[in-house]
Formats: structure tokens, sequence, C-alpha cells
């Protein structure tokens, strides 16, 4: 007589209970990855607040005076870059300049990548490192774009009328969109040629520090090449220098 036991599954009924999980698997990634997305867009917006911190402690040192984006040239020929001289003085750590979401970047340059992560990196002193780095400052208007012959020194902060309301530092991509730049501009392609400019790496938001030293996200709409054309437009986020009220000037 044959037994049979109760407890035993057919395969039939296996096949069914993994389907079954497979589908509530699949239900549930779009939101497990949404989450993680969120959790790397806060852990940005608090670099670029620090950053802007950062920036508050150094304008305490200097009289008020806002740091040049590079300084004059050193003995071996070349410019520290303003994350460099943050990162050196204390002011940020050398972390913070990298956005969680950019990990594509560690293909175009996994050296540098790999030093900005330690606790000490070997290379603080090397100009080079920082020129890829995910938050670009306001060079333009506040790092002194004149400052490249060091003919005049950057502006003080008591000429920014509206200092929460204008730029400090942004998420930012180059000229060529594949990598950070250590600067963000408000010429949006008004030479006929790109330039460094905010990017969204979380979607169709982008991190903010503002001179007053809070941070912010700002949306737009698309993404990418499309969502920077729309939130450089008069009226928008990132409205263009020449507009009245513009969030680049210090005016």
């Amino acid at each position: 007589m044959k037994k049979t036991f109760a407890g035993n599954f057919t395969l039939i009924e296996l096949l069914v209970v993994i389907a079954i999980i497979a589908i509530l698997a699949s239900m549930l990634l779009p939101s497990l990855n949404h989450a993680r997305e969120r959790g790397r867009q806060a852990l940005c917006l608090s670099n670029v607040k620090q950053i802007s911190q950062g920036m508050i402690m150094y304008l305490n040192d200097s009289k008020e005076r806002f740091m040049p984006y590079v300084m004059p040239l050193t003995s071996t020929g070349r410019r520290q870059k303003w994350p460099g001289v943050f990162s050196k003085a204390g002011y940020t750590t050398n972390r913070i300049y990298i956005c969680p979401s950019r990990t594509g970047d560690k293909v175009d340059y996994p050296p540098y990548f790999s030093e900005l992560l330690k606790p000490n990196p070997s290379f603080l002193d090397d100009s080079e490192m920082w020129a890829y780095v995910h938050y670009g400052y306001n060079y333009f208007k506040l790092g002194g774009d004149r400052l490249v012959s060091i003919s005049e020194p950057p502006p003080n902060l008591r000429q920014v009328k509206r200092p929460s309301l204008t730029i400090a530092f942004g998420e930012c991509i180059d000229v060529t969109r594949a990598q950070g730049s250590l600067v963000v501009t408000p010429r949006y392609l008004l030479t006929g040629s790109k330039e460094p400019i905010v990017w969204p790496n979380h979607g169709n938001t982008a991190s903010i520090g503002w001179v007053d030293g809070h941070a912010s996200v700002i949306s737009g709409v698309g993404t990418g090449e499309g969502w920077a054309a729309n939130a450089y437009q008069p009226g928008r986020p990132l409205a263009n220098i020449y507009q009245t009220n513009s969030p680049w000037d210090i005016n």
C-alpha cells in the first residue's frame, strides 16, 4: 500500500509558490530602488549643506571675502582649486565632494574616486583631483571669473544683497556632460558652446547651496539636458544672470 505525506509539495505547487514570490519581488523592487535613491539624494543634500557651512567658516576667517575658485600659482606651478583649499584647511572633509548617485564617474577617473573616499587622501595638493568634483562653485560672481589673472579679489559677503536667494554651490556636470566640474555657470549656451552647469543627478532634482549657508533641492521638468534647458529659462529656478533678480547675481 502506497503511503502519502500531507507535508510534501508537488512540483506544480512549488512552481506556483516561486512564481508568486517572483511577482511580489517585481512589485517591491521599484519601491526599494526609489527608497534607495531618496536616501542617496538626502546624503547629497547633506554634502551640499556641509560645503555651504564650510564656506561660512571660511568667510569668518577671511574678513567675509569669498574664496577664489582657483588660488595663485604655487612654487610647483599649480593652482590649488577651492575644494582642495577647503579640505586641506579643515573647513570640509574630502569625502563630501562626491555625489552618491554619480557612480558612473568611477569609470572615468577611478584614482580620484578611490582617494577622495579615503579619510586622508594621498594627494590633497593635487589640483587635478579637484577638477572633477560633483559640486560646482558660482565662480562667475563669487569666486571671481576674472581671478585667472588674479587681477582683483572676489567680492565681499556684504556685497551680496540676497544671500538666501543667491547660488553658491550646485550639483554640476562639465562641458562634455560626462563628469563633474569644480564650477557651475549661469551662462547656458550663450556662446554657442556648452558650459559647466547645474545638473539633475537625481532624476528631475538637483541640490543647491545658497550664500547664507542653507541648502535645498530644486525641481525641474524632464531630465538631463532638457531639465537644464528648462531650469535656466527666465522665471525658472536657475534663471539666467541677465534676468532681474537672478539667483546667480550678487547685486
